[in-house]
């Protein structure tokens, strides 16, 4: 039977290495790993069983302290587990307890995401669900996020920002603006109406 040759910790995570060469990788939360110590013997089927579960809570408690952290997508936090090694079907298993419990929710993410370029951030429709189908969002629920963004009302708040203090001729800002609104995905059309009309009420006030 393998037996425990040395137990290491560093910040969250503890290693067991046996003398077989073996490896048991786990959170340090993961409690059956306080219970090990050097010198113990441990039969395979149960370290087998014992690495599967330490798997499993890693996955959980990963994806939790993600997400307590912000809202993320289900592809966001399937791509963090890869990475940390986890087994697909584990991944897999983690997701869907995580969308059971209401922790994990794409179509939720997708609003608040598009709700927060709108207050913070204002940019197209367009841009916002290429950005939200770019984190993996479905297209569908990308599409939905953004129906009540109004591009013409977000490529106005810009256009005054930049117009109130702008100080020179209308053809420089007219220019700069111009250029600042398409990066965020707006089109000429409605570029040129927000300028317009963010000049025409400076010039009023």
């Amino acid at each position: 039977m393998p037996v425990v040759s040395e137990i290491r910790k560093q910040g969250r995570s503890v290693e067991v290495e046996f003398d077989d060469g073996s490896i048991l990788r786990c959170d340090r939360s993961f409690s059956l790993a306080s219970s090990l110590a050097v010198g113990q013997a441990i039969d395979g089927a149960i370290l087998g069983r014992l690495s599967e579960q330490a798997l499993r809570h890693d996955a959980s408690t990963s994806a939790k302290r993600w997400l307590s952290a912000r809202p993320r997508s289900r592809v966001d936090i399937a791509r963090r587990l890869n990475r940390r090694g986890i087994p697909e079907t584990i991944v897999e298993e983690t997701l869907a307890e995580m969308e059971r419990r209401g922790l994990l929710n794409d179509r939720a993410y997708a609003r608040l995401w598009a709700d927060g370029r709108t207050l913070s951030r204002p940019r197209s429709s367009r841009m916002v669900r290429s950005e939200l189908i770019a984190q993996g969002v479905d297209s569908a629920l990308a599409t939905e996020a953004v129906e009540e963004i109004d591009d013409n009302a977000n490529a106005l708040t810009l256009a005054r920002k930049r117009a109130r203090h702008f100080q020179g001729e209308y053809a420089v800002y007219q220019r700069r603006t111009s250029a600042a609104l398409i990066r965020r995905g707006f089109s000429h059309e409605i570029v040129r109406s927000a300028m317009q009309t963010a000049w025409d009420e400076r010039d009023d006030d």
